[in-house]
């Protein structure tokens, strides 16, 4: 992880102070300092329009990538990360690819082309069913579903109701 700064210069006397941040560098085992007056390549990290002001990083990963796509990647990662500390399984959940259980609905999207799903197997949790335009249901409604593995794109158990 990369350490990102934000700062204010608005008086001149601060301008002046020597100051040393701390920012982790490419090599992991060592951070690098980075002084007032040493050249350093950095990447925008994000802008915001309101207060004019931007975020930038040293970390070159976020070149040419939108915020909203860094915080969705970040958000799975997260995801995944708390089903591993849960004592998830990835290859059980591979094993369990194509096996059919019921479950009960948790929610509906907005479009009604998917919704969150518990199924009933094995103690696995919540994750996301996709709906066939044909299927309507509510929250609360026991459902039949098909185990589809891991939603690379949402971190979480996918499913398909049928």
């Amino acid at each position: 992880d990369h350490l990102d700064e934000t700062k204010d210069m608005d008086d001149e006397a601060d301008a002046k102070k020597p100051m040393t941040t701390p920012f982790a560098s490419s090599d992991s085992s060592q951070p690098a300092i980075v002084q007032v007056g040493d050249e350093v390549e950095v990447y925008i990290k994000s802008v915001y329009k309101q207060s004019g002001r931007f975020m930038v990083t040293l970390d070159p990963s976020v070149q040419g990538r939108k915020p909203k796509d860094m915080k969705r990647e970040s958000d799975v990662e997260k995801k995944l990360a708390r089903l591993a500390e849960k004592g998830w399984n990835f290859d059980r959940i591979d094993e369990l690819k194509g096996t059919e259980c019921d479950g009960v609905v948790q929610a509906i999207s907005n479009t009604g082309d998917w919704c969150y799903v518990k199924p009933a197997l094995e103690d696995l949790p919540v994750g996301v069913a996709n709906l066939s335009s044909d299927i309507s249901v509510s929250k609360g409604d026991s459902v039949h579903v098909r185990i589809d593995g891991i939603d690379e794109s949402r971190g979480q158990i996918a499913m398909t109701v049928i």
